[in-house]
């Protein structure tokens, strides 16, 4: 459990001279208890499903080879869609490869049961139908249309730069910031 310190003194207790600490969410934070994140290791970028059926400012969703997300309005859904005609759980999206020699990128979209069903390429998959997805095709999901973005790294050929590498594995490594003249400042509480 990460506990916040706002000026010297944790957030809800009084500072020195019994004023009260920031509340939570406000001032600066100064120092903190929590323990720095280890770097994850992510499954390879796929793509993105992108929409611009809100607004012109357009909304994106980053997917991921390995993974399966949920297109629908529920709260615990990967990609959430806040859209009357979409259902709790509308949809799934598979990404993985294939098993055989070429490794083929395979995504899948397929309906779960959606009250208004899903749409590829203006063709109705059918109610827990499925169809399989190529770089630009277009969805419908109640009254959003979103468009897939493929990127296969493998068959472009994308692979990480020995110079970039060098430097996550330092990055993976903890850094001791007791030298930083910040850190070295003794504060004192009057």
């Amino acid at each position: 459990m990460s506990k916040t310190i706002y000026g010297g003194a944790p957030s809800g207790e009084n500072q020195p001279n019994n004023q009260p600490a920031a509340p939570a969410g406000k001032g600066t934070v100064i120092m903190t208890d929590a323990k720095p994140s280890k770097i994850v290791q992510q499954n390879p970028l796929t793509g993105w499903l992108v929409s611009f059926s809100r607004g012109i400012a357009g909304e994106c969703w980053e997917l991921r080879e390995g993974n399966l997300y949920v297109l629908g309005k529920s709260a615990d859904a990967d990609i959430q869609l806040s859209e009357k005609a979409v259902s709790d759980r509308h949809a799934t999206l598979h990404i993985r490869r294939s098993n055989d020699e070429e490794r083929r990128l395979m995504i899948v979209i397929s309906d779960t049961n959606s009250t208004n069903g899903t749409v590829v390429n203006g063709k109705d998959i059918g109610i827990n139908g499925n169809a399989a997805l190529q770089h630009h095709d277009k969805i419908m999901v109640g009254n959003y249309e979103l468009v897939f973005i493929l990127i296969d790294q493998q068959s472009l050929n994308l692979v990480p730069h020995e110079q970039f590498q060098a430097v996550e594995s330092q990055a993976a490594q903890s850094f001791d910031y007791s030298a930083q003249s910040l850190y070295n400042k003794r504060t004192q509480i009057e």
